[in-house]
């Protein structure tokens, strides 16, 4: 983060003018150069011209803002003091809108206060998915229905001409939300209970191909029929009412509806002999186990803890190549010299060591010497404490994540009080349609109509 110079412990001089900050109805005084030691910001601009602002109360002789005044207390420090921390049991989202209120940039903000700051800002930005709230296209679907109650009889033909494109951006948010959020109405969890029978159907289905007691089929058999034409099926209404077809086709779930698909139609066009050499397509099947993680927010927490524990796994994995290198080499020099050791080589030594540092220890490759054993001890010691450190810090993410994704599940959806009932909505708009250019005290009817109406 780059720091802004801020010369604190500033001496004040006995002409130093001493200034009322009155926040949210509690007082505060400061010198003048207190504030002006921080260049660019709010009170910077209200040190250097006092009696110039709007905020100024003569009467009382102060400034008044009607804002956060306990956050104030640590943005006054950061001009007393040169540093700036972030109040502990304080949304981040909140304290950044102060800080952007008071015109401080967010980047100065002290090392220690950081991580806890975009860490919190982070799970919000990733948890919005769960919001409990309805969402743009369910509020542009609420309104187009109250909207289609208000057509003019002027509109009407040409409402009518609109067609197909019409319904459309009628049922487009209602069907899109029916599919995406398998929780927001009975409709939608009935589409995830078919849809999540479908999804283990089809998977005991792959399952059971493997047994040598079921027959091997070539051709697909009724049960991937059913399920292929039901997935084919929900993979188009997905795609023709997505509200962006670019987005769509940068989830990750998206593609695993391609591969799920994809061995589906190819044995309608390959020989029972080559889909024998190309048995990879077959296990896409197995993607559409992935397809639960759409109806359980538990696995999508998880998903989203570990995509934000992304850099302690990358270290770990880091780390954990370089152990791997470290024993490997290490065993092979102590044990290799023996008759019965089976690390003939480095290379050959690796699957000792990952088994080793994993903690999972099959047994079948061990050291035999004394000094062999000493180093596979070491292996297993480092191991322990690698595999932990990491874990730890997936668990706090997990726990930040689910508690964020809770609160948002349970609170109430929002509700738009309208200012008009639909029988003045209509008659003001009928009124706007009927003469665009009749006045009202200077005012054009239909300005005023356009300006009171959603």
């Amino acid at each position: 983060m780059r720091k802004t110079e801020v010369s604190h412990g500033i001496y004040t001089s006995p002409g130093d003018r001493r200034l009322v900050i009155n926040v949210g109805g509690r007082r505060y005084e400061t010198f003048q150069s207190t504030l002006a030691s921080i260049p660019d910001t709010r009170l910077a601009w209200i040190a250097g011209r006092p009696h110039e602002t709007p905020e100024y109360d003569t009467s009382h002789n102060e400034y008044f803002f009607d804002r956060h005044s306990a956050i104030f207390e640590d943005i006054l420090n950061y001009y007393r003091t040169g540093k700036l921390h972030c109040p502990r049991g304080v949304c981040s989202a909140v304290f950044e809108e102060e800080l952007s209120f008071w015109g401080i940039d967010e980047e100065q903000m002290e090392p220690c206060c950081w991580p806890e700051y975009t860490r919190q800002r982070t799970a919000i930005e990733d948890l919005r998915i769960f919001n409990g709230n309805a969402s743009d296209e369910s509020l542009n679907s609420e309104n187009t229905l109250n909207n289609a109650d208000c057509v003019l009889p002027g509109r009407k033909a040409s409402e009518d001409r609109k067609g197909l494109r019409g319904f459309y951006r009628l049922v487009q948010p209602i069907i899109w939300r029916t599919l995406e959020e398998p929780f927001s109405s009975c409709t939608a969890k009935i589409t995830a209970i078919i849809s999540l029978a479908f999804i283990l159907l089809s998977v005991l289905d792959f399952v059971m191909s493997s047994v040598p007691v079921v027959p091997y089929q070539s051709t697909p058999s009724v049960i991937e029929y059913v399920c292929g034409s039901w997935f084919t099926f929900e993979f188009i209404l997905r795609t023709a009412f997505s509200p962006s077809l670019r987005r769509q086709f940068k989830k990750p779930m998206t593609w695993v509806d391609i591969g799920a698909l994809l061995p589906f139609y190819l044995q309608f066009f390959i020989d029972v002999g080559d889909m024998e050499r190309i048995k990879i397509f077959i296990m896409f099947r197995l993607l559409r186990v992935f397809r639960l993680f759409r109806f359980s927010y538990r696995l999508q927490i998880m998903a989203l803890a570990l995509k934000g524990s992304l850099h302690e796994l990358g270290l770990l994995l880091l780390i954990l190549v370089i152990s791997v290198i470290f024993f490997s080499t290490l065993v092979f020099y102590t044990d290799g010299d023996n008759k019965r050791s089976k690390f003939q080589n480095i290379p050959k030594s690796f699957w000792w060591a990952i088994i080793t540092l994993t903690t999972v220890g099959y047994g079948d490759d061990t050291p035999v010497s004394w000094s062999g054993r000493i180093v596979g001890s070491a292996c297993a010691l480092w191991g322990v404490l690698m595999i932990t450190l990491p874990i730890s810090i997936v668990n706090s993410n997990f726990s930040l994540y689910y508690a964020h994704a809770k609160a948002m599940l349970r609170l109430p959806k929002k509700v738009v009080k309208e200012t008009f009932s639909p029988g003045t909505k209509r008659y003001l708009s009928y009124l706007s349609a009927l003469n665009s250019d009749i006045n009202f005290d200077g005012y054009p009817l239909a300005g005023l109509a356009g300006a009171i109406l959603p």
